[in-house]
């Protein structure tokens, strides 16, 4: 069961009498809930495209075949292409506008929030454990709109969708889709995810954190992802007006056999700290070598770093080596100077969708493994 719905049903145009004046089926029972003179109606084109018009008057006619059936008067004419069964979605019947904040979701065998209406903030929210897509922003199979005016920001995602929703069989921890039986066309409008953590999303290395179709003008931008295996999947022949910036990459070891390993000698865990607080790992087996595995979220320039655990028995001169788009790049760390802390191994160029590497290669003492860090510039 979701944890929360906010929904808008569909309207599709039954009737047209004139350019001004058609009827509208609902696609649920509306029991006489009025639409408002001076309310707006807004119409999907066969590309996605949004128009308004403004309501001149409205009479509820019936409920009938589950379904609320209106006479509507407009005060200009329907746009050119609108015709019986042109999708739409009353104002009127919408939420004027919706904030979920500081919000917990935990252990849920659903999603947390179905966003299938317009003027809606997620903010502040955590979420963990949540079997479906946490977010779910657009129409579902058998009802509920497309979303406009979506924000979701400053939230936590931890160990969310390790499964694609039945009814939409699209996976990720944020899905943005239009997944309805019969308004294909419809498109979202308007999507900000801000300055969100997404954390141990590796149940399948296909699913991402962030996955967008059917949406003109989205924003993501300053999100973390910890231990996932794909930050964003974009279907670009669905979606138009992207912004994509900001986005870190954080690979940890901790509970992570997916997208870090090591691959030679015998590790054991430290009493020293990792980043963030986390457990580190450590191995004096010669060649010891430990690996982090990284898919770029987008295509474009990261600083790269690495976590040096930092102790007076550890590698004075660890090979540290960094795959990218021009080959490879070679450092040696020491490990026993300096605090713990990130340290830069340079910038490279990634593209969106590739798999790269970074190992650590132990020379003498004991070799420190951690966690990396890819910072989108």
């Amino acid at each position: 069961m979701d944890g929360l719905v906010v929904r808008t049903p569909y309207a599709a145009i039954s009737e047209v009498t004139n350019s001004t004046h058609f009827n509208i089926a609902v696609e649920i029972s509306t029991f006489n809930q009025p639409i408002a003179t001076g309310s707006k109606l807004h119409l999907f084109d066969s590309s996605g495209n949004v128009s308004s018009l403004t309501v001149g008057s409205a009479t509820w006619l019936n409920d009938t075949g589950g379904k609320g059936n209106y006479s509507i008067v407009t005060s200009t004419a329907l746009p050119s292409g609108a015709g019986v069964g042109t999708a739409l979605i009353c104002s009127s019947l919408s939420p004027t506008s919706t904030t979920i904040h500081n919000s917990s979701f935990t252990n849920i065998a659903g999603s947390a929030v179905m966003a299938m209406s317009g003027d809606l903030t997620i903010d502040g929210i955590t979420a963990s454990h949540v079997m479906y897509p946490a977010v779910h922003i657009g129409d579902n199979v058998g009802s509920g709109g497309c979303s406009r005016n979506v924000v979701v920001r400053d939230s936590i995602f931890d160990s969310c969708s390790w499964r694609p929703k039945l009814e939409t069989n699209f996976p990720g921890v944020i899905t943005m889709a239009n997944v309805h039986a019969t308004h294909t066309a419809a498109r979202n409008h308007n999507v900000t995810i801000h300055n969100n953590t997404f954390r141990n999303h590796l149940f399948d290395s296909a699913f991402p954190a962030i996955n967008v179709s059917d949406t003109k003008t989205v924003a993501l931008t300053d999100n973390v992802f910890e231990n996932t295996h794909r930050g964003i999947l974009i279907d670009t022949a669905t979606v138009t007006g992207l912004t994509a910036t900001g986005s870190d990459v954080i690979i940890d070891n901790t509970n992570n056999t997916q997208t870090y390993a090591e691959l030679v000698g015998t590790f054991l865990d430290s009493s020293l700290n990792g980043y963030n607080g986390t457990k580190s790992r450590y191995s004096a087996s010669p060649g010891a070598k430990a690996r982090w595995t990284f898919v770029a979220p987008r295509t474009g320039t990261y600083a790269v770093h690495i976590y040096k655990v930092v102790n007076s028995g550890s590698d004075t001169n660890a090979k540290i080596t960094v795959t990218h788009n021009g080959g490879s790049s070679v450092s040696y760390q020491n490990y026993t100077t300096g605090g713990s802390d990130w340290v830069s191994l340079g910038n490279f160029s990634f593209t969106e969708g590739a798999t790269y590497t970074i190992t650590n290669e132990r020379s003498a003492g004991y070799l420190r493994a951690d966690a990396v860090l890819f910072q989108q510039l």
